[in-house]
Formats: C-alpha cells, structure tokens, sequence
C-alpha cells in the first residue's frame, strides 16, 4: 500500500468534496488548484481500489464505500487535530471556528460574545456569519449555528440555549396619534410590522396572565420586511405596532423609545438553539466555544431557560 496517497492530505480533500458538493469550491476552500483536488481524489480511490464519489456533469455523491471512508476520514481528522491540540505546544483552543447566528441576534450580543471569547483565547481564528437563511452546516462548512425557533435536523446535535420572552411594543408618538391604550381586541385593527421570513407571523396565541386563558389574535399590516432590526426602527419610528423579541428592543424600552403594550398578555416564548455537527463538538476549541455560549447567552435580555 502506498501510504502516501491515503495522506491526511488527501482525506482533509475527500471530506471537503463530501461537505462541499463540488470539486471547484473545496479547492477553493483548502486553497489548491483543482486539478489537484482531482488528483488527491483519484489516488484514493486507486488505493483503495474502489469509487468513492459518483460524479455527474451537475452533482455528485458519494458511493456507500465513500460515505464510510468519510465518517472514518472525519474520525481520524478530528483525533489528529486533538491530539496535537492536547500534546503539543499549542493552546486547547487555537485554530479556526466557522459561527452562524441570525442577524439580529448577531449584531446586538452574539458579535460581543465572540470578541470576549477571542479576548480570553486571542489564539482562536472565528469567521461569523450573520443570516436568517436555514444553513446546511456539513455542506457549508460551519462549525456551530445560532437559531431561533423550532429545529428538527436529526444529523445535527442540538443544544437549547434557553427562552427568548417576546412582548407587544409600540413607539410614543403612535401611541399619542391613537389617543388611547390599546388591549388585546384592538390589536386586530393596529398598523403592525410584520416579518415576511416567519410562517403565519400575523396569526398568534396569547395567555392572559391573569388567568391563564389562551385566544388567538390575527395582526395586519400592509408592511413586511424580513429582518429584525429593521422591525425594531419602523416601529420606534411611529409605523405601528410589532410583536417582538425583548433582546431586540430591549435598550430602545429603557430609554422609552419603545413602550410595552397589552402587558396583561403573554406570547409563547421562542426556542434559542445551538446546532453543531456532532463530530465538530470532539474539536476542544469548538467544545470550549459551545460552553462559553452556553453561559453567556442568559446573560441577554429575556433569554431564561
């Protein structure tokens, strides 16, 4: 057997092709040509004497032997890296991690967890990445992912962050125009900021915090837009009403920008969840992150467990 084409070399470029989908983004990615991503391919294959991937002129996938070569190829990358992490000179978590988180969420505290994190492991190299759009970690590349709301992806492992309390806001000015405080029936016929991006955003249940009676309200709005902060300013700028997570307007409450109404009802609170490949977890900086994260994000404004 030749030892050197079954290289960590060549398995780091079999697991980039398999994550990655394409020959040209996972030369890309490590920074080779992609002739030589070919190469590193087809000498694996030589020596292992069998086809690891299925190419076609739009896709490929990988043959039952290639997905069994790449769960092995994963195991023995993650243990190599730990080993020299724990062995070696250097520090548990040096080395690079690939974030996502939802925008908003990213740019009010998860961008100040990130930097304290690096402030106390100035060794870390973390690439962040803020967006609202379901994210294919594997294939992308991403180590850990923030989200919001429920998570169903059984290849992924999932950890619950916590609860993130939402309440109805409205800005001074509007309020003012109305001439009234609004309850809960006058909801229906309120200007409201809606998200676009969320799934029946203007239908809602809400609990009587009094007595615990659920109903169901409708909101309308001839406004939608798809990101939160956006949410926050319309409606601090007089545009109507907004159902709303605390995170988000929670500095614009304390310098009653924004005013809480219907306080007498409650909405359901929305899941906070870290996604995280369950191989990636075995990395010690990646684990270190998740632990960091873990504590700090209840920290936020109405995030509780």
């Amino acid at each position: 057997m030749n030892k050197k084409n079954l290289s960590l070399d060549r398995m780091r470029t079999f697991v980039r092709v398999a994550e990655s989908g394409k020959f040209s983004k996972a030369a890309k990615e490590l920074g080779i040509a992609q002739p030589s991503v070919t190469r590193h391919i087809a000498e694996l294959e030589e020596e292992l004497h069998s086809p690891l991937i299925t190419r076609t002129t739009r896709s490929l996938t990988l043959t039952s032997e290639g997905k069994m070569f790449y769960d092995k190829c994963v195991e023995i990358l993650n243990l190599v890296e730990n080993l020299t992490q724990t062995v070696g000179k250097n520090s548990s978590t040096e080395g690079k991690i690939k974030v996502s988180c939802t925008v908003s969420l990213g740019v009010l505290y998860f961008c100040k967890i990130i930097n304290k994190f690096q402030s106390m492991n100035p060794n870390t190299n973390i690439e962040l990445s803020l967006t609202d759009e379901r994210i294919d970690l594997v294939k992308d590349d991403v180590d850990i992912a923030i989200r919001l709301g429920p998570l169903s992806d059984s290849s992924l492992k999932l950890k619950v962050l916590g609860y993130s309390e939402r309440l109805f806001v409205s800005s001074p000015s509007y309020l003012n125009d109305l001439g009234y405080s609004p309850k809960i029936n006058d909801l229906a016929k309120l200007d409201c900021v809606l998200m676009k991006n969320i799934i029946n955003s203007e239908k809602l249940s809400v609990t009587n915090r009094g007595n615990d009676e659920v109903i169901d309200i409708k909101l309308s709005g001839n406004l939608k837009v798809d990101n939160g902060l956006a949410v926050k300013q319309l409606v601090a700028d007089g545009r109507g009403i907004a159902p709303v997570h605390n995170w988000l307007v929670n500095d614009y409450l304390l310098s009653n920008s924004l005013l809480e109404i219907v306080k007498d009802y409650s909405l359901p609170a929305v899941q906070l969840s870290l996604l995280y490949v369950p191989q990636k977890a075995e990395l010690l900086r990646v684990r270190a992150l998740i632990d960091f994260i873990s504590e700090e994000c209840l920290k936020i404004p109405g995030i509780s467990k």
